[in-house]
């Protein structure tokens, strides 16, 4: 099993613009997620190939979710 993890979370807001028609401000944010896990001795197990500890790491953008005149969040569903 996983002997320990840890990770680092970052959002930046890059860019703002105020949507002259509702009034709402449209926001363009950049971030990273980054994780790294360590592995027990024993789940390695016959698997000479697997490392004990993993690093994984993933760039992405985001936006902030827009709203209608009633102030409900658009495109956002429940799954």
């Amino acid at each position: 099993g996983v002997k320990s993890s840890q990770g680092v979370f970052k959002l930046q807001r890059v860019w703002i613009k105020m949507d002259l028609t509702t009034r709402e401000e449209q926001e363009l944010f950049e971030g990273f997620f980054s994780l790294s896990v360590s592995y027990h001795d024993e789940y390695k197990g016959g698997d000479l190939d697997r490392p004990q500890k993993q690093k994984f790491g993933l760039p992405f953008w985001a936006i902030r979710a827009a709203k209608d005149v009633d102030g409900k969040e658009i495109g956002l569903v429940p799954l």
